[in-house]
């Protein structure tokens, strides 16, 4: 049986044993996320860091009245055509400009001659910074967080195991590899770097398409799926009652609360009561502020759990403290637990966009963009059906990796600590939660100011410490968009209507550095000149990542049938309950969930006693849940 997808008949399969495989219904993924896979080449995490699941399709026609109020876990049900779903494909917003006539990643220069080679440029351009802002070092893990709400484009493995390209003969390479060749000059890296291109669609017969398309293995929404999970059986796994529960599952970490237990391979235990973290995500184990901010919304779904049984049962004039609530939850009937489960499902998915439209993305992009794609809060939102809200390529491998540049050096938490030291191990989010979450915020923790210099933690040893050797992001990032054929620099600013950079002089502070690898403005990947941009009025990003960051927000907002300010109140909410969720703010959900006694009111920016002013905990407003006792029955 195949399934239709976008419109047409396929099947999706992979010659070389790895990825996504759609099956009477069933979809099979096999296959690590486009850059992880990179990373963790390491023999603790052996394969690279893989997801595999086996997701059932909800048939749309079979879901209940009642069950259409809530979204599906897979994205499915939303868009006519199911653009926006989990393994859905991927938009462009500009021509691809692969190379040859297979596909080819985009390589050479306009000269004909070979581009410079992604470590070249990262050594001459994104150099580390001391550079200090006034936001703090939440901008940046939020935007990570986000970012793994909306996009994961797998690489292909090699039956669960990682590609390996370097140190192959070209002849005996899989047609997947396209490793990164360093200069000879680079004293620090080998002169091979791991590289996979990411998996692209495959036909019933086998075949790839030509030109190629990618996926998305995850739901572009943007529907809490870091919290919740991209498919049923996730979102099974991740609540109590054998998946039948209206509450997450949680673990007891020396009596305090921490994420659920994952599996051993997915990070670096260095202690024998240490664990791994379950998420919705499964990248939840890439650094401790990442697991760290995981922590505190699935904790908040189990808050939002505990007030909406508290609102119920005062309203039925029953006691409500605590005991009372416990006991309502572990004897309520399954019918129950679901209506509980999926209301805060559903609430806690419109706080999260009332967060990423009214606190997060202002600061992004600023106001004039906010302006003119409509993209403020507080008005209804008319659903346009013929709007794809899937992801763009160039959202996905360019403009909203404009984080990678806030990335600080340290983490100062109860003490200093580099970064270079944290990733994929356990340990300090087990030990230090509360700390990482008060550090995230704090004024010792800077966001780095967004241009192309980012820290050695970074470029030089990213991963390092469970790999035993480092790797370079940038470099990774530039090699990822000629592997996507994303165009260069000048050709995506002219698709979008916007002026080129005719001269070196018109790159700023970067046209030496640029001028240094390559031949012409022209051949400028879009990476590195997107970080070269002076910053928008009021916003973080320059003119072309804040035009594509714009566009996507514009589409997941006007696209989504579930949006909460939605026109429908049966898909969005009413009035009354939207008027709960405008007071709900960010710090109010950092306070409750870490422990937190005061906090500034704007938390991606630091405290100022008078533009952004620090108050205790409890004068932040809480959401009522009052307004959906009327859907638990």
């Amino acid at each position: 049986m195949l399934i239709s997808v976008i419109g047409f008949t396929l099947l999706f399969l992979l010659p070389r044993g790895a990825a996504v495989i759609l099956h009477n219904g069933t979809y099979l993924l096999c296959a690590s996320s486009a850059e992880e896979t990179a990373m963790h080449q390491t023999r603790m995490i052996e394969g690279g860091v893989n997801t595999l699941h086996q997701v059932e399709r909800e048939p749309c026609e079979r879901l209940t009245w009642d069950r259409k109020r809530y979204r599906t876990y897979d994205g499915t049900c939303n868009d006519a055509s199911d653009r926006g779903a989990s393994f859905s494909l991927v938009k462009r917003l500009a021509p691809h400009y692969y190379q040859g006539e297979q596909s080819e990643p985009r390589q050479r220069a306009r000269s004909g001659r070979q581009l410079p080679s992604p470590r070249a440029v990262s050594l001459e351009v994104h150099r580390a910074s001391t550079s200090k802002t006034y936001f703090s070092l939440m901008l940046m893990q939020f935007g990570q967080f986000l970012d793994h709400d909306l996009t994961l484009a797998p690489v292909a493995t090699d039956f669960d195991e990682t590609i390996k390209c370097c140190d192959v003969p070209v002849h005996s390479r899989s047609p997947a590899c396209f490793p990164i060749e360093n200069p000879d000059y680079d004293h620090l890296f080998s002169n091979c770097t791991e590289f996979v291109r990411t998996e692209p669609l495959t036909l019933v017969d086998g075949t790839v398409p030509n030109p190629r398309k990618y996926f998305n293995a995850i739901t572009a929404w943007l529907d809490a799926s870091s919290v919740y999970g991209s498919d049923r059986e996730k979102a099974k796994e991740l609540r109590t009652k054998d998946g039948a529960g209206a509450l997450l599952k949680i673990s007891k970490f020396r009596g305090e609360e921490r994420l659920p237990k994952g599996h051993d391979k997915d990070c670096v235990n260095v202690h024998p009561d240490h664990f791994c973290a379950l998420a919705g995500d499964d990248r939840v184990n890439e650094q401790p502020g990442l697991t760290a901010i995981h922590l505190v919304f699935h904790k908040e779904h189990n808050r939002l759990v505990m007030e909406l049984v508290k609102a119920l049962l005062l309203k039925k004039r029953r006691p409500f403290s605590r005991y009372y609530v416990e006991r309502f939850l572990q004897t309520a009937p399954p019918r129950t637990q679901e209506q509980l489960y999926q209301t805060v499902r559903k609430v806690l998915g419109a706080v999260w966009q009332k967060i990423v439209y009214d606190e997060y993305l202002p600061q992004i992009i600023g106001p004039e963009l906010m302006d003119r794609y409509h993209l403020w809060v507080g008005h209804y939102v008319p659903y346009d059906p013929y709007l794809d809200p899937s992801i763009s390529l160039e959202f996905l491998t360019a403009a909203f990796r404009y984080g990678h540049t806030l990335i600080n050096n340290f983490l100062i938490t109860d003490k200093r600590r580099l970064l270079k030291d944290l990733f994929s191990t356990s340990s300090h989010n087990l030990e230090h939660y509360r700390s990482i979450v008060a550090g995230l915020v704090s004024k010792d923790n800077h966001a780095g100011e967004f241009d192309p210099n980012m820290p050695e933690s970074i470029t030089d040893h990213l991963f390092q410490n469970t790999n035993g050797f480092g790797l370079d992001l940038p470099a990774l990032n530039i090699q990822r968009g000629r592997d996507h054929a994303i165009p260069s620099y000048n050709l995506l600013r002219k698709h979008l209507g916007l002026k080129e950079n005719t001269h070196w002089s018109d790159f700023g502070e970067c046209a030496n550095g640029l001028k240094n690898v390559y031949e012409h403005p022209d051949d400028v990947d879009t990476f590195t000149g997107g970080t070269c941009e002076r910053s928008l009025s009021g916003g973080v990003v320059g003119e072309l990542f804040g035009e594509i960051i714009a566009r996507q927000f514009r589409d997941l907002k006007f696209g989504d049938k579930y949006f909460f300010e939605s026109h429908s109140s049966f898909y969005g909410f009413t009035k009354y309950e939207l008027r709960a969720i405008y007071k709900m703010t960010f710090s109010k959900i950092l306070c409750e969930n870490a422990a937190l006694d005061e906090i500034q009111e704007d938390p991606f920016r630091h405290p100022h006693p008078r533009w952004n002013p620090v108050h205790k905990c409890s004068s932040y407003r809480d959401l009522d849940m009052w307004w959906w006792t009327y859907y638990i029955r």
